[in-house]
């Protein structure tokens, strides 16, 4: 069963990266981009902290379709000394859970960067978005039967496989 690195470590709360780089659009940290969202939704559906409302919207553990595309014009693998990357990829789960608690029918997306190394590919998420339900979607490329294991700390991978139960991962490093 294939499963879904997400890392949110690498941009969490500090955007420097992006900021002093190439005049990066993704400026903000996650948590930043968190609260902006968060903010938008009614109190009584506002999350609260970051890692609850990841969980909602990419649940670790359950088996879901996910979609994958490339919205960027440059296609290209970047090959590092140690790693590879595809900048810009956008990864959508089907039917979230969290859409209910969305405004308008709005859905969430991930914005990141593909990174395989060795044995492991992940995907370091520099941005979080909502978008219309109603977006045509074309160019997707359909996941199924994976799930989402997240990272909010260095190196530590968690799987909730049960309510009572939570998996910590160490996969193969780069």
């Amino acid at each position: 069963m294939p499963v879904i690195f997400l890392d949110f470590y690498s941009n969490l709360e500090d955007s420097s990266l992006y900021k002093n780089k190439n005049r990066n659009i993704f400026a903000s940290s996650l948590v930043e981009q968190f609260d902006l969202i968060n903010n938008r939704l009614p109190l009584r559906q506002r999350f609260s902290d970051i890692r609850s409302f990841i969980e909602n919207a990419f649940p670790s553990g359950l088996i879901k379709r996910y979609y994958i595309s490339c919205p960027n014009y440059k296609r290209e693998l970047v090959q590092g000394t140690s790693a590879s990357f595809l900048h810009n990829v956008v990864l959508r789960a089907d039917g979230a859970e969290l859409s209910k608690r969305l405004p308008n029918n709005m859905s969430v997306i991930l914005v990141g960067d593909i990174i395989e190394g060795g044995k492991l590919k992940m995907l370091s998420v520099k941005s979080i978005e909502l978008i219309d339900e109603g977006f045509t979607k074309s160019g997707e490329t359909l996941i199924l039967n994976s799930f989402a294991c997240s990272a909010f700390q260095k190196f530590a991978w968690s799987i909730n496989i049960s309510i009572t139960t939570k998996h910590i991962l160490r996969p193969t490093l780069f």
